[in-house]
């Protein structure tokens, strides 16, 4: 008879002793030396640890059991690019070519910004428009002609409540978008 396997712990190092017969008859001594680490596991694990054990496994001691636990598979990865591969798409990207040109320009200023945000609008937009007055060119207003009479000034109802189509600007043309002959015009 084979002795039982033996378990000797000193310090952090555990020392297994086991016998074993080989297929040929003679009697083989395995000794196996194992550092004993202790590693943090965050509180959710250890109070898993601590769970009392069912199944087949009710009588095994602490730890996983090779017989009835798998402790992971192995997961091979395949890569479908390569680095050199990601280097020359960024040279090709079109956004890269962008970065050194303006893509947002303010009418006021031609700074980096929105007409909106400028912070010059208050003084250059009014110097813009007496400017553009002195020199005679337009300021994107509608220059009228000495022929023609000025237009009346149509009066804003500011009341903020609802105002029906009959009442609305252009009240004398009522219903032309719902004429049924308006196609035969």
């Amino acid at each position: 008879p084979l002795p039982s396997p033996k378990e000797l712990v000193s310090g952090n190092i555990k020392t297994v002793t086991e016998y074993r017969e080989e297929e040929d008859g003679r009697k083989v001594k395995i000794i196996r030396t194992f550092r004993i680490e202790t590693r943090k596991a965050s509180k959710a694990v250890a109070r898993r640890k601590n769970w009392k054990k069912f199944g087949n496994s009710e009588f095994d001691a602490p730890g996983p059991n090779v017989a009835t636990t798998t402790v992971s598979d192995d997961v091979f990865m395949t890569f479908i690019t390569s680095k050199e591969d990601l280097n020359c798409q960024e040279e090709e990207d079109p956004m890269n070519k962008l970065k050194g040109q303006k893509i947002v320009s303010c009418r006021i200023c031609k700074g980096d910004h929105w007409t909106t945000r400028c912070p010059y609008k208050d003084t250059l937009g009014p110097m813009q428009k007496e400017l553009a007055e002195q020199l005679g060119l337009s300021t994107g207003e509608k220059e009228k002609l000495p022929g023609e009479p000025e237009p009346l000034p149509t009066p804003q109802l500011k009341t903020g409540k609802y105002v029906p189509p009959s009442l609305r600007d252009g009240a004398c043309r009522r219903g032309e978008s719902m004429q049924p002959n308006r196609r035969g015009e």
